[in-house]
């Protein structure tokens, strides 16, 4: 979905990320794989107070109260999708909903749990680094780690099924992390690359050297939870694989926090 009409730039940007929010709500599976882990986890809501950070619409805010829940702070920065939130919440009392960035949320009492899904399609490109960033500590938090995995894929398998295709886009997209790129082609995770767990030590800046031959490179990432696989997101519907070609035998990624989200850099060294 894209904007193309001329625009106020402050209404541009609220209507930007509402439009990012959109297709997620479309993935049931994503939604049904997250509501089992908080139904499994039903102990740390049950008579607590909870917090879902991102709370978009609320779906899991209310499904907290389902199970339980003494009181749920959901925390939506969106302007449009704060609105959205605030009227699917208003008949649930348990539900307080705040328009902030969970950076920027200080509660008066102690929280039981929080449940975020801040994961992007490289496990931080969204805002999974604003956890380090929270003023309060939860006593658990949910999913709690997470994995980049790379594939590497070869160019016969390019040409078969794409006839746009040319050699030449190996230079022209040279350091260029790119989304959907080739829309066919199915993951298979080929190396692990990161591994996140909240609570530890996160080096934000990697080198990782490439031992397979081919000719792309191809990112997805893994929801996990307590040391097991949630979702691995290549199989949900939403969520886009990253292809950039080969250059070298060694790339550099690195993330950095910045205003809610995260900055990617990227080039092969």
């Amino acid at each position: 979905m894209e904007i193309i009409n001329e625009i106020n730039q402050k209404k541009r940007i609220y209507v930007d990320d509402f439009l990012s929010f959109i297709p997620i709500y479309e993935d049931k599976k994503r939604e049904r794989v997250l509501k089992r882990l908080l139904l499994k986890n039903k102990e740390f809501i049950e008579n607590k107070v909870c917090v879902e950070a991102g709370a978009g619409k609320g779906i899991f805010s209310k499904y907290m109260v389902f199970l339980g829940a003494k009181k749920v702070y959901a925390i939506e920065e969106s302007f449009y999708l704060f609105k959205i939130l605030k009227e699917n919440v208003k008949y649930e009392k348990k539900i307080i909903p705040i328009n902030k960035k969970i950076e920027d949320f200080l509660p008066d009492e102690e929280i039981d749990l929080l449940f975020q899904e801040f994961y992007g399609s490289l496990l931080f490109d969204e805002s999974l680094l604003a956890l380090e960033k929270i003023k309060f500590k939860p006593k658990r938090v949910i999913p709690d780690g997470g994995a980049l995995w790379g594939m590497i894929l070869k160019e016969k398998e390019i040409i078969k099924k794409d006839k746009i295709y040319e050699k030449n886009w190996k230079e022209i997209l040279k350091n260029v992390l790119v989304t959907d790129l080739f829309p066919f082609i199915k993951f298979t995770p080929h190396f692990k690359i990161i591994e996140w767990k909240y609570g530890e030590f996160f080096k934000k800046s990697f080198e990782f050297e490439i031992k397979r031959k081919g000719d792309f490179l191809v990112f997805s990432s893994e929801i996990k939870d307590r040391g097991k696989s949630i979702l691995k997101t290549w199989e949900a519907k939403t969520w886009s694989l990253i292809f950039t070609p080969i250059s070298g035998k060694k790339f550099l990624l690195q993330f950095k926090y910045k205003d809610a989200y995260t900055e990617v850099k990227f080039k092969w060294i």
